[in-house]
């Protein structure tokens, strides 16, 4: 067997493995809220054993981009980072000062300050922001992310890369950048639809607080269901519906038949309420055929009733004493005569007649 380590040897330009002093690399907040004591106690109890084996790494950006950095982080953590909180450091070699940020190995680096020992990191000098968190997004962080910073995270670049690359899918961006489905990617954008109160909803871990994200995501696929549609449901309505699957205790299959039953009744609504005008020409067209073909007896009667009752009225509008009488008595007489009900009988008839013309030409 024969290996060759200098033909294979994969160099990156621009990078450089060092043991650099822990306190100058820069730690941000990152996709993981908080960075748990019990895995940095792990770390160190190693370190001290064998030593810091797997190297961090950190981007090195010139001001300019490391100022596109803190805006792109403030944004997406609600932080307040300013360039001239952290210090540049020279670097000979470059000629040019660099803020230095730990991208990954974040509790690498939290174990070596803690421990007051030389940070191994590899310094990336060729990278861009977007790469930053490009990067931190796939990092193996080897414990279990809150889902709301996921959601947060994804969004944000999301945002960003489609802003700068408006042809980019959802399938390409979820296998470039969020290294994960595409399927993945579109459920949490669909659960940014949720109004923000019902977003917080979300359970973050805790069995008995909150709701199962996936459910969230059922309840986000009819909201947005619903606003396609112009007809968008309530944000009450909406957790009301959300309660009713907590007190019931609906399983994720149960609450997406009742996600189901919501969309076929909005599209029940649509057909009845919220045609088009090339589909109301086309139910006028229908309405008005059938109401030809199928013109029974007790139509005609009712046209016969109409008539009657226009000859009533008029007949009793014509008696010169019902204009000499008061308001009580005149309204006693179109009581007594059923006048009100023929009133509004002819006023049908005369809507029915002028349909009947309007639409004689289809």
């Amino acid at each position: 067997m024969y290996f060759s380590l200098l033909e294979n040897e994969k160099k990156k330009i621009n990078t450089y493995s060092v043991l650099i002093p822990s306190y100058l690399p820069n730690l941000l907040k990152q996709t993981r809220s908080k960075i748990s004591k019990g895995g940095v106690e792990d770390l160190k109890v190693s370190f001290k054993d064998i030593g810091q084996k797997t190297a961090g790494t950190i981007f090195a950006f010139k001001k300019e981009e490391a100022k596109k950095y803190l805006t792109s982080m403030n944004w997406l953590w609600k932080t307040d980072y300013q360039i001239y909180d952290f210090d540049p450091i020279f670097f000979p070699e470059k000629l040019d000062y660099f803020y230095l940020f730990v991208v990954a190995g974040h509790r690498r680096l939290k174990a070596c300050m803690e421990l007051k020992q030389d940070y191994y990191a590899d310094i990336e000098f060729d990278q861009t922001f977007i790469d930053a968190i490009r990067w931190q997004m796939a990092e193996n962080l080897h414990e279990q992310v809150l889902m709301v910073d996921l959601i947060i995270s994804t969004t944000a670049l999301w945002l960003i890369i489609k802003g700068k690359q408006p042809d980019m899918t959802i399938k390409k961006f979820a296998n470039q950048y969020a290294h994960r489905s595409a399927n993945w990617v579109s459920n949490i954008l669909k659960f940014n639809e949720l109004p923000y109160s019902i977003q917080e909803r979300i359970n973050n871990g805790n069995l008995d607080d909150g709701v199962n994200y996936m459910v969230l995501v059922e309840f986000a696929r009819l909201y947005s269901f619903s606003k396609r549609k112009n007809k968008p449901i309530s944000e009450s309505y909406l957790n009301q519906l959300i309660n009713i699957s907590i007190v019931k205790n609906k399983s994720l299959k149960e609450v997406k038949d009742a996600c189901l039953k919501e969309r076929r009744e909005i599209e029940g609504q649509l057909v009845l309420f919220q045609i088009n005008d090339s589909d109301r020409k086309e139910a006028d067209r229908r309405i008005l055929s059938m109401t030809r073909l199928n013109a029974t007896s007790e139509v005609k009667k009712a046209r016969d009733y109409v008539r009657n009752a226009n000859n009533v009225t008029q007949n009793i509008l014509n008696q010169d004493s019902l204009f000499g009488g008061t308001i009580n008595e005149k309204e006693n007489i179109f009581t007594r005569t059923g006048i009100s009900l023929a009133k509004e009988t002819i006023s049908l008839g005369e809507q029915m007649d002028l349909f009947f013309k309007e639409k004689a030409h289809l």
